[in-house]
């Protein structure tokens, strides 16, 4: 039911933020558009070592050179570690090694802007750089089925991002074009743990390596 509450939020801030988005430059002659995307990434942090999921965004290009792209994305990631689990933890009491599940999930949102190119008529080229804002949650399941120290702090974390893209168009009768690119996010976590005993994967600055591919539809190419 945790992630099940997590999707549908996820889900209808996606509808508002891609209306919102188009409805800021309404009957303007801009270039709008919407994309569908798969990504991955990579970390540093276990818990995100190697996410995976979606993300859709919408995108506006003011000038012939310049794109406004707001992106919504969710990532998530099972992992498993040998940790200390005990009974009882204020204090300490029967504590014993065991294997610890974790399913980590990550969702935020992403606010670009950037300079676009197009060398060839079916072939575009896009640089942009940003801030982000995300959510990391993190639920944990024993072996023994006791309580585990994992901390997770229900806050946003800030970021900030930079990315490049590149896409094609392969009929040009057609609005439809396919869309790969790579990012770089930096995460500022801030689920910080006081208590020497509690876990805090998600704490300290964490650089996140992403790679897209997608598909966007653009009525006005």
């Amino acid at each position: 039911m945790h992630y099940r509450n997590g999707a549908f939020q996820l889900l209808r801030g996606v509808l508002l933020a891609l209306g919102g988005t188009l409805c800021l430059f309404p009957d303007t002659g801009l270039s709008q558009e919407v994309g569908l995307l798969a990504a991955a990434a990579r970390s540093g942090v276990p818990e995100l070592a190697a996410p995976g999921g979606f993300g859709v965004f919408a995108r506006v290009t003011p000038t012939a050179n310049l794109s406004v792209r707001v992106s919504l994305y969710r990532q998530s990631q099972a992992s498993v570690r040998t940790g200390r689990v005990c009974t009882q933890y204020i204090p300490v009491v029967g504590c014993a090694q065991e294997e610890v599940r974790t399913d980590t999930d990550l969702g935020g949102l992403w606010m670009t802007a950037g300079f676009r190119g197009r060398p060839l008529p079916r072939l575009e080229l896009e640089g942009a750089g940003g801030l982000t804002m995300s959510r990391v949650r993190g639920e944990d399941r024993t072996a023994s089925g006791r309580r585990s120290s994992l901390f997770v702090y229900n806050t946003l974390h800030p970021g900030a991002v930079v990315m490049m893209s590149g896409r094609v168009r392969p009929l040009l009768r057609l609005p439809l074009s396919l869309e790969a690119g790579l990012s770089h996010q930096q995460l500022w976590l801030r689920a910080c743990a006081e208590e020497d005993w509690q876990y805090d994967p998600y704490c300290g600055s964490t650089g996140l390596r992403g790679a897209w591919l997608g598909l966007t539809f653009q009525p006005r190419w």
